[in-house]
């Protein structure tokens, strides 16, 4: 630029950067220290401009679906367990990709053509997201909850396998148990009190939970049903059906209730996909 006669000065340089990462798909929201886009269902995530590093991608499949209860049966239904998990961490991600999220299992209930089989709780649906870490589509543990059937037996669900919630035992009139939650074991019957389903896992430490088990249904007769996991695990039926799983929580749905009608188990709650990084 020239100023009067003679006299130049040079202007600065302003440098705009390096690009920024553009990342859209899912729900945006942030705490000040990640941002989050959060999957409730399937869609796709995009990065574009520059790569995207430091991510961290959490992928929940769909809860399994309770325990319904034979029309020959007095005893309560198992809870469906809590969704299996994987969480990727440091992850640099470009491009589009396809994102899955698991719908939660069906609740037992019964088939006229086949009334034994079809009174097992459903497993959940597969989560991920194709292509990110090693082409991540995973497919659930979460086992459905095994029906009130009298000449049954079985502990509460295992987080070792994610294995379902147990039955009624052929020793006498017994209530459902709890399926397995992602941080905890389903809890076993008493007598006349139903398996509490286990406990969640406390994503990021953010006080959230996902994959709780459901729990077990209530005996005919006197007792009580077994609650659902912390948080959202079905509580089993104290009337009538299980109570459905809270949706995209990944967790179990409840146990029915054991009579001579029978009764359906809970839906498992759908799954979710988020994925975090640094603001």
């Amino acid at each position: 630029m020239r100023i009067g006669v003679g006299i130049s000065v040079a202007m600065p340089t302003i440098s705009s950067g390096p690009p920024l990462p553009i990342v859209t798909g899912g729900a945006f929201t942030t705490d000040g220290t990640y941002n989050y886009r959060t999957f409730t269902s399937s869609g796709s995530l995009s990065v574009s401009a520059a790569p995207l590093t430091g991510a961290d991608v959490f992928m929940l499949t769909g809860g399994g679906g309770g325990g319904g209860t034979t029309y020959y049966s007095t005893c309560g239904g198992g809870g469906g367990a809590g969704g299996g998990y994987v969480l990727l961490t440091g992850q640099t991600i470009m491009g589009t990709y396809a994102v899955t999220v698991g719908a939660g299992g069906l609740g037992g209930v019964e088939d006229p053509f086949d009334p034994y089989y079809e009174y097992w709780g459903h497993e959940g649906g597969s989560s991920g997201i194709a292509g990110i870490g090693q082409a991540q589509i995973i497919t659930t543990y979460a086992q459905g909850g095994k029906p009130g059937i009298d000449f049954m037996q079985g502990p509460g669900g295992d987080t070792d396998n994610g294995y379902f919630g147990g039955n009624g035992y052929s020793t006498s009139t017994r209530p459902g148990n709890g399926g397995a939650g992602l941080s905890a074991n389903g809890g076993d019957n008493t007598l006349s009190t139903g398996g509490t389903g286990g406990n969640g896992y406390n994503l990021w430490g953010r006080g959230t939970y996902y994959g709780a088990g459901g729990g077990g249904g209530k005996r005919s007769g006197s007792g009580s049903a077994g609650s659902g996991g912390t948080t959202g695990g079905g509580s089993g039926g104290a009337y009538d059906s299980g109570e459905a799983a809270v949706s995209n929580t990944g967790s179990g749905g409840g146990g029915g209730k054991g009579n001579s009608a029978g009764n359906d188990g809970g839906n498992g709650g759908s799954g979710i996909v988020i994925v975090r990084y640094p603001v």
